[in-house]
């Protein structure tokens, strides 16, 4: 699963998501794209299982790009324990997810037509937005 090697804080507060558009909104190496409609957090597991689940999708044919990378540490507190006594421990890693902002890049190979299979690449990003904890559009360069 993605961790960073290393980071400066073990624990991270909270924060907010703000709603403002990302910069990371346009296709940079592949021909489709999944793109976030709503803020929301990503872990490290979410993206290895649409990353799996669209591997498995295409048969390796093609190629996936992942643009996010879970950088911020979350942490809990164990059940039943009294309120007080500082902060939990290290629980998942995570990613902020702006509107607007790209998750999966995707390309697959040309036909022999000269054509992209555009059915097959859909159909491989809608089944890995099944995977992701919010609404998400398919873009196409």
């Amino acid at each position: 699963m993605l961790s960073p090697k290393r980071t400066k804080f073990r624990k991270l507060q909270k924060g907010r998501i703000s709603s403002t558009p990302s910069s990371q909104t346009t296709l940079f190496y592949g021909y489709f794209g999944l793109k976030a409609i709503t803020p929301g957090k990503i872990t490290a597991r979410q993206i290895e299982a649409a990353r799996r689940a669209m591997t498995r999708k295409f048969q390796r044919k093609g190629r996936i790009w992942t643009r996010v990378f879970p950088d911020r540490s979350i942490t809990k507190k164990p059940s039943e324990i009294r309120m007080g006594k500082g902060k939990g421990s290290h629980n998942s890693w995570v990613s902020f997810i702006k509107t607007g902002q790209l998750i999966f890049e995707l390309a697959l190979p040309i036909d022999s037509k000269g054509n992209y299979n555009k059915l097959l690449s859909l159909e491989v990003l809608k089944f890995g937005a099944g995977k992701l904890p919010f609404k998400t559009r398919i873009i196409e360069l």
